[in-house]
This record gives C-alpha cells, sequence and structure tokens, in this order.
C-alpha cells in the first residue's frame, strides 16, 4: 500500500486485513466460528502517513469501495429489432405518397407527403437519417411502376421519371427532423 516513501521513524499503524474469501462450503463454516475467524485476518504494520502521502492512501482505501461511474446510455443508440415498427411506418408512408402521386398526379403535392413523413422519421428516430429518405423515396417511383405495370391507369413516362425527384424534399426533411431533435434534446437536457 505505501510507496516506500515515508521516513522510518513515523509512527506505525496496524491494520487487519480479511484472508481470502472461502472456496467451498466447509471453509465457509470454519470461518463463522470465532476461534477460527481469529486465525483468518492478517495483521500488517505500516508507518503512518502524512500530506500527500495521507491522501494516496486514503485514495488507495476508498478505490475498492467506489464502484466506477459509468456514462448514461444513450438514447439514440437502440436495439436494431425495435426500430421495425419505424420502418414499417416508412414503408407504409412511402406507399401513400405513391399512392398520392399516383392519383393526384401532382409532384407538389407528392414533395410535401415525402417531406412531412421524413420530417416525422427524423424526428422520431435521429440516427441514419439516410434510411428514411431511402425507404420513403424510393415507393414513389415503384408504385408509379407497379401502376404502369399491373394496372389500368398508365402514368406518362416523365410522370415515372419525375417521382425520383420525391428523394429531394425527402432529404431536407429527414436531416432537418433530425437535427430539430438533436437541437431540442441539446436545449432541454434535464440536470
Amino acid at each position: 500500500m505505501t510507496s516506500g516513501c515515508a521516513p522510518a521513524n513515523l509512527p506505525t499503524v496496524t491494520r487487519q486485513f480479511a484472508a481470502d474469501p472461502p472456496k467451498n462450503e466447509d471453509e465457509r463454516h470454519r470461518q463463522d466460528r470465532p476461534a477460527q475467524n481469529a486465525a483468518a485476518t492478517k495483521t500488517v504494520s505500516q508507518p503512518m502517513l502524512y500530506g500527500h502521502h495521507f491522501i494516496r492512501n486514503l485514495e488507495d482505501s476508498f478505490a475498492m469501495t467506489v464502484p466506477p461511474m459509468t456514462a448514461p446510455p444513450d438514447p439514440t443508440t437502440r436495439n436494431p429489432s425495435s426500430d421495425r415498427y419505424y420502418y414499417l411506418l416508412a414503408v407504409s408512408c412511402g406507399a401513400f405518397a405513391g399512392w398520392v402521386d399516383l392519383q393526384v398526379a401532382d409532384l407538389l403535392l407528392t414533395a410535401i407527403v415525402v417531406l412531412s413523413a421524413n420530417m416525422l422519421l427524423g424526428l422520431l428516430r435521429p440516427r441514419h437519417p439516410w434510411r428514411w429518405v431511402l425507404l420513403i423515396g424510393i415507393f414513389v417511383p415503384v408504385v408509379e411502376g407497379l401502376a404502369y405495370c399491373f394496372f389500368s391507369q398508365k402514368p406518362d413516362r416523365a410522370q415515372i421519371y419525375e417521382s425520383f425527384l420525391a428523394f429531394v424534399p425527402g432529404i431536407a426533411g429527414a436531416y432537418g427532423g433530425s437535427v430539430g431533435r438533436t437541437v431540442v434534446e441539446n436545449l432541454f437536457v434535464k440536470r
């Protein structure tokens, strides 16, 4: 425990340390008896410490009793399996945006639907907002292509190509929602 820096003429302190913990049930019963319990302690004599040696000795004695501090868990890092409902929400929002683009044939309304869905998912799950852009944005041209192949309503070729523009408001919405969530968390930190 001491580093050997204390002078030899200092008074000594006697410390008792418990012996090693019992390894099995028989040794535990033997240590419960008072006659053998006295024999189970060791006596160590060391010089009394002053100044910074005393503080270092206190730090050594408290180091074993104080548990190490750990950082609080990051709320944005979660189990990936807990995101499956958010992925399902993203797929349904993307399919709805594709349906709106197909029925209304207005790119501005489709862009607002894509923007709001990406902003919502960026607020709910701010980590990796690009995944919401891909999931929602890809369904607009996919629904257009499926409608062209399977339904009687045939969108124009230009309408299919401009449906890829849904990624642009999706990027703004997802990253805007993610940054907004970060700002709100930094402003209203619980202390």
